[in-house]
């Protein structure tokens, strides 16, 4: 089963749920910011948790942002942090960050690169990875918090701060 929910206002944000036997996926366009994304989300999941009543031994969260920057633009931010020297227009400068994070019992990354969508803009990708069992709303929930404190603690790392829209 797949449904799309699409949210008032531009930019275009929708919620695509695709629910199958033994996995569901939910993937949020565009969201505002990180509340509107788990106030949404958790929408979606209520019913389903409500109503089958699964043990989710797996999670897996992604977001990829192409920004702008302030001051400094990718290129010249990369090459402070990044010391590979190439004359070679094809290659592209970026790094990864990787943290083991036993309160979810899993892992997340942050990688940075110059945006391929944006003049001079920085490309941002945050994967999480999760084995921790979920059984209902809260536990989603706190499951997601945890994600997010993750999210906002390696951007300091990374030597970023992704500023939110506020509503």
């Amino acid at each position: 089963m797949s449904f799309r929910y699409v949210l008032p206002n531009s930019p275009v944000r929708y919620i695509d749920a695709l629910i199958g036997v033994d996995q569901a996926e939910v993937l949020f366009l565009n969201p505002l910011n990180v509340s509107e994304l788990k106030e949404e989300f958790l929408k979606v999941w209520k019913a389903m948790l409500e109503k089958s009543k699964p043990k989710i031994a797996e999670h897996y969260f992604e977001a990829t942002l192409h920004c702008t920057t302030e001051g400094i633009g990718a290129e010249n931010f990369l090459d402070k942090l990044v010391s590979i020297q190439t004359m070679d227009r094809e290659i592209h400068k970026g790094f990864s960050l990787t943290s083991k994070h036993s309160e979810i019992s899993g892992e997340a990354r942050i990688g940075l690169e110059v945006s391929t969508s944006l003049p001079d803009g920085l490309y941002l990708i945050f994967v999480c990875a999760s084995k921790k069992k979920v059984e209902n709303l809260a536990g989603l929930g706190d499951l997601i918090d945890k994600t997010i404190d993750i999210y906002r603690n390696l951007q300091p790392l990374a030597q970023i701060e992704v500023l939110e829209v506020t509503p």
